[in-house]
């Protein structure tokens, strides 16, 4: 037995025999020893990522088919270097707490085989009919999120919920003074079986509003703890309690939105998302952000994030995104021109703010409002020079386009 007591272990060379690991945190094998078969049990997070040293051909070899069952199972792929996992041959299913569905596995032998996730698994549907459910199969599935949230079958080792098509409108979850329409545990994913097309999380506006649908009674969306992941809704319609004071109208936390629409929610701060700390950013992939509206600062995202080719288009305040602490991070990112005044705002003293790769963008992008710089854009094409401590280099293509038009114009749009 190996426990990893939770702390993060420096990359290893291989793992072969048939012990126990617990509490893994990213433990991470590096392949310097090849080809080692490993058939007894990992519980925590298993990271295969060859290092350059590593033969090209070497692979860790997964001996069990529950030897992965409570564990997360992640695998880097590295030029140059062959598939870095197999599993024995003659088992064909294997189980793992969570892993990319997307990706092929095979067999010692080449031969492809099946991962089935372990995690608990509960179900939704808001139009199911008939009486309470126990949220264990479709039949008796619950019919609000809230029921699945609070439900006595949920593992804190790693729960999926899968979620019919249809508007998820009742039903509120309270975190403090705060009401939302769901609340997302820590380990537990909200996966939509529909997509974001179809599937809708929706808050409500203040039965007595006073700007723009938010005033007392207004819920809104979706709060989500950190290591939670929500896959495939449209977050929308979510207002805060107060426009002059409360932050996040769609969505709080710092878990990881998937595949998901954020539109028309309302706060005093990121009308979007009011996003995590700098030790806890939020993760946003292939998510559009659209129509969301902030009385004073990101109006699409505020505070800590990192997101992955999303969009921005259409939301209104002064900056889509603002940040002026946490630390954010944009891949492959596009900024339309219809958004707020700037695409992101930085501000503070910290001179390591925000980095911008591969991004397009069709509004303003300002750094630093006081001394230093504080926002970079790599590799970029802007429309618009950065401005105020926002720092272009010499791989981005700017111009100096200033009118809507114009813009859609050089984008290829209009």
């Amino acid at each position: 037995l190996l426990d990893c007591n939770n702390q993060k272990i420096p990359s290893i060379a291989g793992i072969s025999g048939s012990g126990v690991i617990t509490n893994a945190n990213n433990l991470t094998v590096n392949l310097l020893k090849p080809n080692l078969t490993f058939d007894g049990a990992i519980q925590g997070r298993l990271v295969i990522e060859p290092s350059a040293d590593a033969d090209p051909g070497s692979y860790m070899v997964i001996g069990n088919a529950q030897t992965l069952a409570n564990a997360e199972l992640v695998v880097r792929d590295v030029e140059g270097h062959g598939d870095p996992i197999r599993f024995a041959a003659g088992v064909g299913t294997f189980y793992a707490r969570r892993f990319d569905r997307n990706r092929p596995y095979l067999d010692t032998e080449g031969n492809p085989v099946t991962l089935v996730e372990s995690r608990q698994k509960l179900y939704v549907d808001a139009s199911r009919t008939g009486g309470a459910g126990d949220g264990l199969s479709w039949p008796t599935a619950y019919q609000t999120l809230k029921e699945a949230m609070e439900s006595p079958s949920i593992d804190p080792l790693g729960t999926i919920v899968h979620v019919a098509e249809g508007t998820y409108s009742n039903g509120v979850m309270e975190s403090g003074a705060d009401v939302f329409r769901v609340i997302v545990p820590g380990n537990v994913e909200l996966r939509s079986e529909a997509g974001a097309e179809k599937t809708f999380i929706v808050g409500a506006e203040s039965p007595t509003p006073t700007s723009y649908g938010c005033g007392p009674g207004a819920i809104r969306c979706l709060k989500m703890a950190q290591s939670s992941r929500i896959e495939g809704f449209t977050i929308t319609g979510g207002r805060v309690t107060d426009f002059a004071t409360k932050d996040g109208g769609g969505c709080k936390g710092n878990g990881t939105l998937v595949d998901c629409v954020i539109s028309n929610n309302v706060a005093f701060r990121g009308g979007g998302v009011e996003c995590g700390g700098e030790s806890a950013p939020s993760t946003f992939i292939r998510c559009r952000f659209l129509r969301n509206r902030c009385n004073q600062l990101g109006a699409a995202l505020f505070y800590s994030s990192v997101a992955y080719d999303c969009l921005f288009e259409d939301n209104l305040g002064s900056d889509a995104i603002y940040t002026g602490a946490g630390k954010v991070y944009l891949y492959n990112c596009t900024f339309g021109p219809n958004n707020a005044n700037n695409a992101v705002r930085t501000y503070g003293q910290n001179n390591n703010l925000a980095h911008a790769y591969n991004c397009v963008f069709m509004k303003p992008v300002v750094g630093n409002e006081v001394t230093q710089t504080n926002m970079y854009l790599h590799t970029c094409l802007a429309t618009q020079p950065p401005a105020k401590g926002a720092l272009a280099d010499d791989d981005c293509t700017v111009t100096n386009i200033t009118s809507v038009a114009e813009a859609l114009a050089f984008a290829g749009l209009d």
